[in-house]
């Protein structure tokens, strides 16, 4: 099998150019020759269980394997509606890196990211900047 092509992001970090993300059995996309696994406290504990059992069970070494994380940074429920998770990192950001952590149950990740929500608008490249929830007195000044 062809080794998966990597970029350097750090000096002496690689990230796989190809990562495989939301869907489910990453055991089998590791034994297909996935090496960077995605996940993010918005895909939901289960999909990070799987991420994290897939990488403790692997027979390859860990260093092998590149594990992608990614914590909110604004509360999800304004765009995902009653679908979004639980916004762990809007109030403590290590509240939420310990909770993936836990349930990824790895000692760590390669790379952690805040997950930065887009708004919903008609340009594709809007974002929203990310702040605490807006109360009346914050919200007429944005």
């Amino acid at each position: 099998m062809a080794a998966t092509p990597r970029v350097e992001i750090a000096p002496g970090v690689f990230m796989p150019l190809l990562n495989f993300g939301v869907q489910q059995n990453h055991s089998l996309a590791i034994a297909l020759g996935a090496r960077g696994l995605d996940t993010a406290n918005i895909y939901g504990d289960a999909q990070q269980r799987d991420v994290g059992a897939a990488v403790r069970t692997s027979a390859l070494p860990r260093s092998e394997l590149f594990v992608t994380t990614k914590i909110e940074c604004c509360p999800g429920a304004q765009f995902l509606g009653s679908a979004a998770p639980v916004c762990r990192a809007a109030g403590d950001p290590r509240a939420a890196i310990a909770h993936d952590f836990a349930v990824l149950g790895l000692a760590y990740v390669d790379l952690l990211l805040l997950h930065w929500p887009r708004a919903r608008s008609a340009s594709p490249t809007s974002t929203r900047r990310c702040s605490p929830p807006s109360s009346p007195s914050s919200a007429s000044r944005r």
